[in-house]
């Protein structure tokens, strides 16, 4: 059962994911962060398996290389990546496990879950 924490600026965003994912089989969000320091202070306190990272909170990148080092078990997936190489990329050079699209669906997001709780990276084909 993946435990999963959500970083995202945007309450109202933070707070759908949460409904969604909670009424997801095996799923458990334990945390919910506005910021990239607060979702860094949520994942050394809840030890998730997942964190999703809104692609546009301020220094998410940092939040992953963080992560990275600090807490190198926890699969961070970033949201609503604009799905440009150089986008990708940086992600990637960060630390990032796997992500989903602007265009991403929920059954595509709880598809990345999955892969990245199962150890693979997940990037879409495109």
């Amino acid at each position: 059962m993946p435990r999963i924490v959500i970083v995202a600026a945007i309450r109202l965003y933070r707070d759908g994911l949460a409904d969604s994912l909670g009424r997801e089989p095996g799923f458990a969000v334990v945390g919910e962060a506005s910021t990239a320091i607060e979702g860094l202070a949520l994942a050394e306190q809840h030890q998730p398996d997942v964190l999703l990272l809104d692609a546009g909170t301020p220094e998410c990148l940092e939040l992953v290389r963080q992560i990275e080092r600090r807490k190198p078990a926890i699969r961070v997936v970033a949201l609503g990546l604009a799905e440009t190489e150089t986008d990708v990329v940086a992600c990637a050079e960060a630390g990032v496990a796997g992500y989903v699209g602007r265009e991403a669906s929920f059954p595509d997001l709880v598809a990345a879950i999955r892969s990245v709780e199962r150890g693979e990276i997940n990037c879409p084909p495109s």
